[in-house]
């Protein structure tokens, strides 16, 4: 089933190819709230009205209302005996303990009777069950209680042995008030113990969630897009192009490169629609659109052309760059901003590849906004079926120059085949997904790449026959043919 309707009801297949994250459940209205009814079956109330009176307790803005709220949260779930107690480590609890001291000074932690004095119906403060989540990353928050160790069972919040093992050092929370300083009560106060059930909810709860029937019968009834909201698709399955490179790392593997000739060089009905062809040219767009994990789907689109000249003089002149500001149109600045080596990287199956890192910025006109491609290429020889293929995706990168102000970042994958026939035939394929961003309209960038392919047998030739008069050099080519010279053949 296609994923490119966003509001269609999830379904069984749907889940098996995601990954979902514990902040982003978390972060999301809906699925919060099935979270917390998970954990009121699961016997964890208490977490969750901590994390939500905690939640709302950082809003506060008035200090004496901070503290007033701050000692009904302690005399809830901090203190001995305390009604909703919570299984925190001693350093964590004594910490909180110590900055309210000052507000238990004029009144005995205890009632009259002995036992812990419980707030009043009025004045609890449990905070809401259907406001949005703001909290942290939990692995953030774990970097301030590094003495925090997640429990490997389920969190029971009634005073237990193993907490007061953890305590025995301390005779009683009120021996620890009696000698602790003034009042610090910021909106921080109880961040340390907020991280430590949240650690360990994630560790004993979260997956148990995402595997039960809550949660399953709570999808099921949800639009597509909350899955892309609450989780990301698994890289390796169909639905995110197979095993498509990851989008972010500055180089490519040789299993990347192979994909992306198995995607060049393999032309099947079921995948692919012939959309215009000549005597030199030949032109497909994918039968099925393809997601990142973010867009709402685009079409893969190749073309073949075969050039009067052989491979090495098409090479050469396809990759200067400054054919390329001609043939491209609207490219108006490529340069290399960074290159990988390939030695030393990888393993001896999979290596990783020499790479040129390559900033390219197109210009386009109103009312379209400038577009740019942070791009990794490598190229390689392979010995399998005699051709050269350079792999082109997007990519992350510290030495790109930042996006100028009103364009648009875009991403792309494909690659380039430059294969023999005979010593003055050129087989040429190129193959782009581009994600162009923005509001251009998809059929307005269909037609654009269609154009191209289309028309560029006559390109080609233009550029060919002027880089003939000085003998077929490429003098620039954006460090992209030295990654050629470095990676070598191998066998895709």
């Amino acid at each position: 089933m296609s994923f490119n309707n966003k509001d269609r009801l999830i379904t069984p297949d749907d889940i098996k190819q995601f990954e979902f994250h514990f902040e982003a459940i978390l972060d999301n209205e809906a699925s919060f709230k099935c979270f917390t009814s998970f954990l009121h079956q699961s016997l964890n109330d208490e977490s969750v009205e901590f994390l939500e009176a905690v939640n709302e307790y950082r809003k506060i803005k008035f200090d004496k209302k901070r503290e007033q709220v701050a000692k009904q949260l302690v005399e809830t779930f901090i203190l001995d005996d305390s009604p909703k107690q919570l299984n925190l480590k001693a350093p964590v609890r004594n910490k909180i303990l110590i900055s309210t001291a000052s507000l238990f000074e004029k009144q005995s932690p205890r009632g009259n009777n002995g036992t812990p004095s419980t707030p009043k119906e009025e004045d609890t403060f449990t905070g809401s069950r259907n406001s949005p989540r703001s909290y942290t990353s939990v692995d953030d928050c774990v970097l301030s209680s590094s003495n925090y160790s997640p429990r490997s069972d389920y969190i029971q919040q009634s005073p237990r042995e193993d907490f007061c093992s953890v305590s025995s050092s301390f005779t009683s929370s009120t021996s620890i008030l009696s000698y602790a300083p003034k009042s610090s009560v910021t909106k921080t106060l109880f961040d340390e113990a907020e991280a430590s059930i949240l650690v360990s909810l994630k560790e004993c709860c979260f997956r148990s969630f995402i595997e039960s029937p809550t949660f399953t019968t709570f999808v099921y009834n949800q639009p597509l897009k909350l899955l892309f909201e609450i989780g990301t698709l698994k890289t390796g399955n169909l639905l995110f192009m197979e095993s498509l490179g990851d989008l972010k790392t500055e180089y490519f593997t040789k299993h990347e490169i192979k994909f992306i000739k198995d995607k060049l060089t393999k032309t099947t009905e079921d995948e692919w629609e012939l959309v215009s062809k000549t005597k030199n040219h030949k032109t497909w767009m994918s039968t099925h659109k393809y997601d990142f994990g973010g867009t709402v789907g685009v079409h893969f689109i190749k073309f073949e052309v075969i050039f009067p000249n052989n491979v090495h003089q098409v090479m050469n002149t396809l990759n200067e760059v400054e054919y390329r500001y001609l043939y491209d149109g609207n490219l108006f600045d490529i340069k290399s901003v960074k290159y990988i080596s390939k030695e030393g990287s990888g393993d001896d199956d999979n290596p990783i590849l020499a790479t040129s890192i390559t900033h390219e910025a197109y210009k386009l006109s109103w009312p379209f906004s400038d577009r740019d491609f942070i791009m990794a290429n490598a190229a390689v020889y392979d010995k399998t079926d005699d051709l050269y293929i350079i792999a082109k995706k997007s990519c992350e990168c510290d030495t790109s120059p930042p996006l100028k102000k009103g364009a648009i970042r875009c991403k792309t994958l494909g690659g380039w085949i430059f294969q023999k026939i005979d010593d003055n035939t050129t087989r040429h394929l190129q193959l782009f997904y581009c994600d162009m961003g923005g509001k251009v309209p998809r059929r307005f960038v269909s037609n654009l790449m269609k154009f191209r392919c289309k028309n560029f047998y006559q390109v080609g030739l233009k550029y060919l026959k002027l880089n003939e008069k000085r003998g077929f050099v490429c003098q620039n080519d954006a460090r992209i043919l030295e990654t050629l010279k470095e990676n070598g053949s191998c066998y895709l």
